[in-house]
């Protein structure tokens, strides 16, 4: 009866998503010392972290050419 109850009212749909995002989050983190340490990168950092990427692969290009 309990299973019914639940399917009939989502809880069932709630708890497999939950089940799922936190099976997600643990394989991506696993091995991830960054993910564990709780350092992340939101997208004001990502933008940032690629403009300097950019900015070093031209002053490379630069420097191969002189």
């Amino acid at each position: 009866m309990r299973k019914l109850l639940n399917w009939l009212n989502v809880r069932d749909y709630a708890d497999a998503k939950q089940r799922s995002a936190t099976n997600i989050v643990g394989r991506y983190a696993r091995g991830n010392v960054s993910i564990q340490n709780g350092w992340f990168l939101d997208r004001s950092g990502l933008d940032a972290l690629s403009a300097s990427g950019d900015r070093a692969i031209a002053s490379l290009k630069k420097h191969q050419s002189a």
